[in-house]
């Protein structure tokens, strides 16, 4: 599943580390890291004279992440398990905070929003990916779909969820919530092949 994720997000993830304004040297901090494949992108980017921490709840993505960035040979990646909910001062300051598919899953995104803008100076960005329209996203709409029929498994109207901040409008309320300013929200089309 990774390396069809990788593939088929990596226009979307270069776009975030576009709007993230991701450059060398920078210090990069990595939300819901995954296996890696957006961790990996952002520490090219870097370079080795910048830095990319890697959190994750999951201690499995860690060491995939882990392994992935061993595999690449890209030493300047660090790693945390630490929930989204749990980031603070103490992980340091940066110049952007990434999140690919993971805001949409938290019970209190804007709090998590608010860390992540807790721990980037003036100038710095956070960037995200949610997914859209579940009319226009057929690969997850299906899967709740097939959930909902067979196991009684419907996500909550009002509660975390894959398609949970695919309102644009939603999605701005919560950012505007956390604090955060400029915002701004584009649609980015990917294929799963």
């Amino acid at each position: 599943w990774a390396a069809q994720a990788g593939a088929y997000l990596e226009p979307a993830t270069e776009t975030m580390l576009d709007r993230a304004r991701i450059a060398t040297g920078h210090h990069v901090l990595d939300l819901g890291c995954g296996s890696g494949e957006q961790t990996l992108l952002a520490a090219r980017r870097v370079g080795p004279g910048g830095r990319v921490v890697a959190t994750d709840i999951s201690p499995a993505m860690i060491a995939a992440t882990e392994a992935n960035a061993s595999a690449a040979g890209i030493a300047h990646i660090t790693t945390a398990v630490c929930p989204a909910e749990a980031i603070s001062p103490s992980l340091g300051q940066f110049d952007a905070v990434i999140s690919r598919l993971v805001l949409m899953l938290l019970a209190d995104p804007a709090a998590v929003a608010r860390a992540a803008w807790d721990v980037i100076p003036p100038g710095g960005a956070f960037a995200a990916i949610v997914p859209g329209d579940p009319a226009r996203n057929p690969f997850n709409a299906i899967a709740l779909t097939i959930l909902g029929r067979h196991g009684n498994k419907l996500p909550r109207a009002d509660g975390p969820g894959i398609f949970a901040l695919a309102d644009p409008d939603r999605l701005r309320q919560v950012l505007v919530t956390a604090g955060l300013v400029e915002i701004r929200s584009e649609e980015h089309t990917s294929e799963l092949q």
